[in-house]
């Protein structure tokens, strides 16, 4: 589709049985970059939008890619030149082509260890790239996008500020940094609003990535976390999974709640009843989980075939 209508995001296209009669395999389809125009103070500010550049073709029986199918996947790794992320443009951290340390503004908690050493950003969390976590994929300049093979299943996350002030509080670039070196810059929706002849400056803090299924991500925000936050993984089947780490820039007791309005509380695993197992093992009430009789905090992995690890049963 053409990029004026697809800012904010597009669903998932999940096709089979296509019959291409005397079709070049560069015209099967298109993608389309953002329009530069549109970073300006009254659409996306000062970086693309989300949408053009986190697009998803499912081919589930290779009608589209051939063998078993797999996934096109838009070039989420490409900015536009006039994107200055926060910064005056022509900040020399905004200036392309300066050395294999350049990068654009990620969150301030992924350029500093905890005890403040300056992190190496081009050799952690982008060593091989910015964009959608892709080993395997092709990029196929005809089509703008990334052929993935069926090995690697791709889904859509979207990330989602529910608290009150979600349309004039900025909290991106928000980054989306796969176990396997790859970050995606996350932007926000377009301000879609007129107030009396002016741009309202209120733009959705929604957030549409492109996922591949099985891997561990980190997510940092640039302002402070949401409150009250909703992740959506829409038309996963079952099996298919993501472990989701999420920085917090203070310390706070998270609570999860899992499903719609029949929602239902998932508690802490080192928790029970709202007490934490390590002091119930002491109290003679809870069960140890290692030789030295007391609580190892447990966390969950996806080592598993079957799925999640949590501490160490499958």
């Amino acid at each position: 589709a053409p990029p004026a209508i697809v800012a904010d995001g597009t669903m998932v296209a999940s096709v089979r049985e296509l019959r291409f009669l005397d079709t070049p395999e560069a015209s099967k389809t298109r993608f389309y970059d953002p329009d530069p125009a549109w970073i300006n103070q009254a659409d996306c500010v000062d970086m693309d939008c989300d949408g053009p550049k986190h697009s998803l073709i499912r081919d589930e029986d290779g009608s589209l890619l051939g063998g078993g199918g797999g996934a096109v996947v838009t070039r989420a790794e490409r900015f536009s030149s006039n994107s200055f992320f926060g910064r005056p443009y022509g900040h020399p951290t905004n200036t392309a082509g300066q050395g294999l340390w350049w990068y654009p503004q990620v969150p301030s908690a992924m350029q500093t260890t905890r005890e403040g050493g300056v992190v190496n950003v081009s050799d952690t969390w982008v060593k091989n790239g910015f964009g959608v976590s892709r080993p395997g994929c092709t990029l196929v300049e005809a089509w703008n996008a990334w052929k993935c093979p069926s090995a690697s299943s791709y889904r859509r996350l979207v990330i989602e500020s529910m608290d009150l002030d979600h349309e004039i509080r900025r909290i991106s670039p928000v980054a989306v940094s796969s176990d396997d070196g790859y970050t995606d810059l996350l932007n926000g929706a377009m301000d879609h609003g007129w107030c009396f002849s002016y741009t309202c400056l209120k733009r959705l803090m929604t957030f549409h990535t492109i996922m591949a299924v099985g891997k561990t991500y980190t997510v940092h925000f640039t302002g402070t976390n949401p409150q009250t936050m909703r992740l959506l993984f829409p038309y996963a089947a079952p099996g298919e999974k993501v472990l989701l780490k999420i920085y917090y820039q203070s310390k706070s007791r998270l609570q999860i709640f899992l499903g719609g309005e029949d929602r239902a509380f998932i508690e802490d695993l080192n928790m029970r009843d709202g007490r934490r197992k390590a002091q119930l093992v002491r109290d003679g009430k809870w069960a140890p989980n290692n030789d030295a009789g007391t609580w190892t905090d447990e966390r969950v992995a996806l080592d598993c075939a079957s799925g999640c690890k949590v501490g160490n049963v499958c």
